[in-house]
C-alpha cells in the first residue's frame, strides 16, 4: 500500500513538472526580456543589458533589504525604474534607452544611468551592447560606464583620439563591463559577468512566466565564503 502511494506521489510530481515545463515553453518571455538587476536596470546580476523589461524586485545583502521597481513605455523603448535602499533610507533611479534595434546581425546597443539622485552614491552612465545567439542559447553583454552627472553623459561619445578615452579608462574615470547569459533549459539559465573589479556568477530560474528567482554568488575570485556573498534576487514581472 505505502508503495503505490509512494508511486502516486512520482508520477503527480512528474505530470506536474512536465506540465509546467510545457506551460514554460509555450509562454516564457523571449531572451530580451532580462530582469532587473541588484542596482536596478534590467540585466544580469549587476551588468546591465540592452533590453529593457519591467519588474517587481525584492533582495537582501548584507542585512540590507532592497526594493526595485521598473517601468517599461512605448513597447519598449524606453525603461525606467526605481530602487529603495532600507538600510540607508534612500531611493535612486534608473533610466534606459535602447538606440539600436538588434536584428540578425546587428546587437541590441542602448545608454542608460543609475544611482540617480542616491544620496550616497553618484550617478553612473552607460553604454551598452547585447547579442543573442540563439542557436546557442546564448546571450552575450558587453558596454563602458562612467561616473558622473546628466550632463556628462555625452562624455561617452566625446572623444577626441583613441588615445583621450584609454587615458579616461585608466584614470579609472570609467570602467569595461561584460557578461554571457547561457539557457540550457526553457527554465534555467546560467549567468557570469565581470563588472568592475569583481567577477559574479548565477543561475537564473522561471518556475513560472512571470516569477522569476535568481541566486547569485558575488565576487568568486576573492571571496570564498559563498553563504555570505550569495544574493537570491526575486523579480515579479509586470507584463508591460
Amino acid at each position: 500500500m505505502k508503495i503505490n502511494n509512494l508511486n502516486i506521489k512520482i508520477s503527480a510530481i512528474t505530470i506536474i513538472f512536465l506540465t509546467v515545463f510545457f506551460l514554460t515553453c509555450v509562454f516564457i518571455p523571449p531572451a530580451a526580456l532580462a530582469n532587473p538587476n541588484l542596482i536596478g536596470p534590467s540585466g544580469l546580476i549587476y551588468a546591465p543589458s540592452a533590453y529593457t523589461a519591467g519588474g517587481v524586485g525584492y533582495y537582501t545583502l548584507s542585512d540590507n533589504k532592497i526594493t526595485k521597481v521598473n517601468l517599461v513605455f512605448m513597447g519598449g523603448a524606453l525603461e525606467g525604474g526605481v530602487i529603495h535602499n532600507k538600510l540607508m533610507s534612500n531611493y535612486s533611479f534608473n533610466l534606459k534607452l535602447p538606440v539600436l534595434e538588434e536584428d540578425d546581425y546587428v546587437p541590441q546597443l542602448a545608454l542608460g544611468l543609475y544611482n540617480y539622485k542616491n544620496a550616497t552614491l553618484g550617478t553612473t552612465n552607460y553604454i551598452v551592447l547585447s547579442k543573442h545567439i540563439g542557436s546557442f542559447g546564448v546571450t552575450l553583454h558587453a558596454g563602458y560606464k562612467r561616473n558622473g552627472g546628466l550632463k556628462d553623459a555625452a562624455g561617452l561619445f566625446n572623444y577626441q583620439t583613441i588615445q583621450t578615452a584609454i587615458d579616461d579608462y585608466n584614470g579609472n574615470a570609467g570602467n569595461t563591463f561584460m557578461g554571457i547569459e547561457y539557457s540550457f533549459m526553457p527554465m534555467f539559465s546560467l549567468m557570469g559577468e565581470q563588472f568592475e573589479n569583481s567577477v559574479n556568477a548565477g543561475i537564473r530560474f522561471r518556475p513560472m512566466p512571470s516569477l522569476t528567482i535568481d541566486y547569485d554568488v558575488l565576487d568568486i575570485k576573492k571571496n570564498k565564503n559563498f553563504k555570505e556573498n550569495k544574493v537570491i534576487n526575486f523579480n515579479f514581472s509586470l507584463g508591460f
